[in-house]
Formats: C-alpha cells, sequence, structure tokens
C-alpha cells in the first residue's frame, strides 16, 4: 500500500515538473518572438549604451541556448584549426615582444601567447592588437592623454583593452573633457587630466571583449517564420500615483555605529 501510496505522488510530482518546464519553455519563445518584434521595431530609438547592453543580454542568453559559457560564448583560438591556431600564435607572440605591445621578453611572449590563445577566439587577434597600441599610445602621451610612464601605460593598456568599446573617437571627448575641466572649471592640470580620464573610461572602457563580435553560427533551417505583423506590442502607460506631501517630524537621534564583530 505505502509503495502504491509513493509511486501515486511521484508520478504526480512528474507530471507537475512536466507542465511546469513546459510552460517555462512556452514564455521563453513568447519573449523571443516579442523580442524580435521590438528590435525591428524600436532599435534606432536606443542610445548607444542601450544598444551595447541589449546586445550584451542577447547574446549571453544566446551562449547559453548553445550551450556555451556565457564569458566566451565561441572556442578559443587554442581549439581553432591548427594552422589558424599557429599563425595566430605566432602574430600575438611578436606583438607581446613588440613595442606596440606589453614588451615582453621571449619567454614571457610565449607563455603571453599561450595564455592569450587559451582565452579569446582567433578572430579577436587584429582587433585586441590595434586597440591595445591605441590605448597604450593614450596612457603614455601627455597631449591628449593621461601622460603615464611606459611601464604604467603597458599596464593600463593589459587592463583596458578587453574592456575597449571600440570607439575611437575616445581621444577627441578626453580632449574635450580636459579643456572643460581646464578652462571653465579652472581645475589643476592634474585635476583636469583625472576629470578627462573618468569621463573616457565610463563611456569607453566599460564594455566586454566579445560585445563587438557577434557570430552568423546560427542556422534557421528548423527555426520557425515569425510573422512580425502578428505581434502587437502595446506600450504599457501606468496612472501617476499623486504624491501627499509629509507631515514634518522632529529628526531623530542618530543611532551610534555598531561594533564590529
Amino acid at each position: 500500500m505505502k509503495l502504491f501510496i509513493f509511486l501515486t505522488l511521484f508520478a504526480l510530482s512528474f507530471a507537475s515538473f512536466g507542465n511546469y518546464k513546459w510552460e517555462l519553455e512556452r514564455n521563453l519563445k513568447l519573449l523571443t518572438r516579442q523580442v524580435n518584434a521590438l528590435a525591428h521595431q524600436n532599435a534606432d530609438l536606443l542610445t548607444v549604451r542601450e544598444l551595447r547592453n541589449s546586445i550584451r543580454t542577447l547574446k549571453d542568453a544566446k551562449a547559453t541556448l548553445l550551450g556555451f559559457d556565457r564569458d566566451y560564448p565561441s572556442p578559443t583560438c587554442s581549439q581553432e584549426s591548427p594552422q589558424l591556431f599557429k599563425n595566430v600564435f605566432k602574430s600575438i607572440k611578436f606583438f607581446a615582444g613588440s613595442v606596440k605591445g606589453p614588451e615582453l621578453s621571449n619567454e614571457d611572449a610565449i607563455n603571453y601567447a599561450i595564455d592569450w590563445t587559451n582565452t579569446y577566439p582567433c578572430s579577436y587577434s587584429d582587433y585586441f592588437q590595434s586597440s591595445y597600441l591605441t590605448i597604450k599610445r593614450y596612457a603614455s602621451v601627455s597631449n591628449g592623454g593621461i601622460d603615464l610612464p611606459n611601464d604604467q601605460a603597458i599596464a593600463y593598456a593589459n587592463e583596458k583593452t578587453p574592456k575597449f568599446c571600440g570607439d575611437m573617437r575616445f581621444k577627441n571627448d578626453f580632449w574635450a573633457s580636459y579643456k572643460l575641466a581646464k578652462y571653465e572649471m579652472e581645475m589643476s592640470e592634474e585635476q583636469a587630466v583625472n576629470y578627462a580620464k573618468g569621463i573616457v573610461e565610463r563611456d569607453h572602457f566599460t564594455c566586454r571583449w566579445d560585445d563587438k563580435l557577434v557570430y552568423d553560427n546560427v542556422r534557421f533551417i528548423n527555426a520557425p517564420t515569425v510573422n512580425l505583423q502578428d505581434i502587437c506590442i502595446m506600450p504599457i502607460i501606468a496612472p501617476t500615483i499623486p504624491v501627499v506631501p509629509r507631515t514634518p517630524t522632529t529628526p531623530r537621534t542618530p543611532r551610534s555605529p555598531r561594533s564590529p564583530r
């Protein structure tokens, strides 16, 4: 009798789980259709920051659906074809030892190339090297840059290159922000440089290394055709809630800080 009750409860639980999972799958497909329709309808209304954030979110979802790790939704360079891997390895190794890169010794350049090709895809190589050089020069120059010594400029490029948003106009933004701080806000030289540096880092060094890389690696043979005309998404406008003025109260005595545990 107990066995019969257990099997009955197990069957009911399994059926409930199946229904719950089916509902989640349905919701995923429904949201996908809605996002597709909204992307065609409103993409041109988004700001650059909103576009970047939307692309990153969709790429994370795509990586999940493809079964990839969300941080690296593509094979690393060491997993590519042997010939391509060899060519990129040699290129990164040469870059790592040159004045355009981190300026490493031969042994360190080899280790750098090993780490790089085990982290990033081969297709990122050219873009990474050109971005690194641009950022390194920006970090080292005194006119239109942050005037760091060479070793600090290399460290800065090492840190910021994977976060670069790919907008080469960042130097113009630095110069405009620097002039504003220096001549209009009457800051000191150091303060003006730090002010402009903060603006540039906020707007141009907050991306993820793969934000610029979008792979067309999904086959649409079995994907259902979506008629966007059948999808109507109306914005929900919530009524404004009237604000009731608060009655003035006597401020309470502030709490004493907690003692550390």
